[in-house]
């Protein structure tokens, strides 16, 4: 229990000070004080220190000097760690340190300061940031759970992650933070005509090194991101596997090399980029190139032209990571199981498959062959 003196200073004004002394077993006996003007300050502070030590005992240890910025803390987990995980993440985590609540010392967060974070971002109370929905909300908060996690576990700072967990469910039970909805959006046959059309006819017509009407196929034939088909290095594709390095995982991409079966239908869109012509034409003008790459090009720059292409066209809603999804549909109408299917996609999870297992095949299906003897006709038919 802590204690309370009293003493008066030289102009006769009582002063408080409250004493907390601790002895546990484990930790190193601990003693704290602050001065007060009025004794029912100096009993609350008392009250609610010895919470805090009996939530988070290692404030024992003397750690709070260790203490740190939340700015500053995550400046050095995005330095440590951040080539570790996707852009998402650190890009949400890089908005966060921008905050109000990255200017307070890690060891003084409490559940109301992310609360108060949680209120701002759905509201978009913060300048030139509009409010946002409770599934993105809830990545905002499993960033800053892992960042803390991180200054707590590996770089012993002063962290209450009580005090976090606690406000999580809060928000869970208000209903302010939410799961993300699952997405299926697929394409249609007529949007992957149109596509397909489309980028065959720049290619040709404006001499781009940027095979988009091939790129969209391999996305669908190999289920790959569009990050992972910029990496793909040749050397790594034999016998009919395709080693995908530093893949995309919740535990981190670095290190995550997984071996993946490359489809028959995936054959034949490789064989297009490896063509002769094709190599020379991904080699023109091309900062990128590589030539130990199969596609030596901007991830960014091909997620920019699928989503230009798609303004053009009217498609609605439809992103290049959607064709990812169209590759496990079109895995599941051939009947394969979740394991045959992770075998293609990579995916570590059988529920992120699951899904997909009682999807009905589709009576029409374009395939890469079929659609690009289309937009030959079309293009010779416009000349």
């Amino acid at each position: 229990m802590g204690t309370i003196a009293q003493r008066k200073t030289k102009d006769g004004v009582s002063r408080y000070r409250a004493v907390i002394r601790i002895d546990r077993d484990g930790y190193p006996p601990f003693s704290q004080s602050k001065t007060f003007s009025k004794r029912a300050l100096a009993a609350a502070w008392i009250k609610k220190r010895e919470s805090e030590i009996e939530a988070n005992p290692d404030i024992m240890l003397n750690r709070d000097a260790k203490s740190m910025r939340l700015q500053d803390v995550i400046i050095k987990y995005i330095d440590e760690l951040g080539d570790q995980f996707g852009r998402t993440h650190t890009k949400g985590l890089l908005l966060i340190s921008k905050l109000p609540i990255s200017a307070k010392q890690i060891s003084n967060l409490r559940r109301e300061d992310y609360t108060a974070f949680a209120d701002g971002r759905l509201s978009g109370k913060y300048d030139g940031l509009s409010p946002i929905t409770p599934a993105t909300l809830n990545g905002d908060m499993i960033g800053l759970r892992s960042v803390l996690k991180q200054a707590k576990l590996a770089w012993g700072l002063s962290v209450n992650l009580a005090e976090f967990e606690d406000a999580m469910l809060g928000l869970k039970h208000s209903r302010k933070v939410a799961s993300s909805k699952q997405r299926n959006r697929t394409p249609t046959s007529d949007e992957l005509q149109s596509l397909t059309t489309y980028f065959y006819t720049r290619f040709v017509r404006h001499k781009s090194y940027y095979p988009m009407h091939i790129i969209i196929w391999l996305a669908i034939y190999t289920a790959r991101r569009q990050d992972e088909l910029t990496r793909l290095r040749l050397a790594d594709h034999k016998d009919g596997w395709w080693l995908v390095r530093d893949a995309k995982s919740p535990q981190g991409s670095i290190g995550n090399h997984i071996n993946t079966k490359v489809t028959d239908k995936a054959v034949g869109v490789i064989n297009a980029l490896l063509d002769g012509k094709m190599r020379d034409t991904l080699r023109r003008n091309n900062k990128l190139w590589d030539k130990d790459l199969l596609l030596p090009l901007n991830s960014k720059t091909i997620s920019t032209r699928f989503t230009e292409a798609c303004k053009m066209l009217d498609i609605d809603d439809l992103h290049f990571h959607d064709l990812r999804h169209e590759a496990a549909t079109r895995l599941s109408e051939q009947g394969l199981t979740v394991p045959q299917m992770q075998q293609v996609t990579g995916h570590e999870s059988w529920s992120s498959l699951q899904r997909y297992v009682s999807v009905s095949p589709r009576k029409t299906l374009l395939e890469f062959d079929e659609a690009m003897m289309i937009a030959m006709r079309s293009l010779h038919d416009g000349l």
